[in-house]
């Protein structure tokens, strides 16, 4: 069963009443997993159907984000690391983060 307003909707056949669509972000569908975390965004945007998949590890810890449509990209997450396409992309800290430059490996 859904609810709905002309902007989103949310599924209260889930116990968690999740969140499936945002219009007014142009979100047309989120999917969850068995964890009840999202597993699979879809955004239409001028056209074009762009979606962002998350996979997790068990404990609920975030692994890879894949982002597919005009530009796929890929990101995988070890601890405080963050790879892009196979190359670390930034680093994170307890005072902030580091990031590579475009122009280095």
């Amino acid at each position: 069963m859904r609810i709905s307003t002309s902007f989103i909707s949310f599924d209260i056949k889930s116990t968690a009443g999740n969140l499936i669509q945002d219009n007014h972000k142009k979100i047309t569908g989120i999917e969850y997993n068995i964890l009840n975390l999202p597993y699979k965004i879809t955004v239409i945007d001028g056209g074009v159907t762009n979606s962002i998949t998350f996979i997790y590890e068990a404990a609920e810890i975030k692994q890879t984000i894949i982002q597919n449509g005009s530009n796929t990209k890929k990101l995988d997450y070890a601890g405080s690391f963050y790879y892009e396409t196979e190359h670390l992309a930034t680093r994170s800290f307890e005072v902030g983060t580091h990031q590579r430059r475009q122009d280095s490996l």
